[in-house]
């Protein structure tokens, strides 16, 4: 159970990392 949580939180904050990257790099 936890350790699904963690992934998901893992995946997300990867996923939103990505996009600050790219959206930086556009401005």
């Amino acid at each position: 159970m936890t350790v699904i949580l963690y992934v998901t939180l893992l995946s997300i904050m990867s996923m939103s990392l990505k996009y600050y990257s790219k959206m930086s790099s556009l401005s």
